[in-house]
């Protein structure tokens, strides 16, 4: 089956496919936080370290192996 990412909006939340734009607003709200931890990839401490992970999710979504959103907080942008 051939499942192509689209926006979806609710009340409260926008889910967007994820893109290398989202990488600056991604590290600025996830860079130094222990939630990592629990996560694949290990501490995230640099925008670098965002930009690998987000790359990664990119090529696993070209291979049809995942298909990573972005949450976008409608209130605060």
């Amino acid at each position: 089956m051939d499942v192509k990412p689209v926006v979806l909006t609710g009340r409260h939340v926008r889910l967007e496919p994820l893109i290398e734009a989202h990488i600056p607003g991604l590290a600025q709200i996830g860079i130094g936080h222990d939630f990592w931890k629990f996560m694949l990839y290990s501490d995230m401490k640099t925008e670098d370290d965002m930009r690998i992970w987000v790359e990664d999710m990119l090529a696993r979504a070209a291979k049809g192996a995942d298909l990573p959103f972005a949450v976008i907080h409608l209130a605060s942008g």
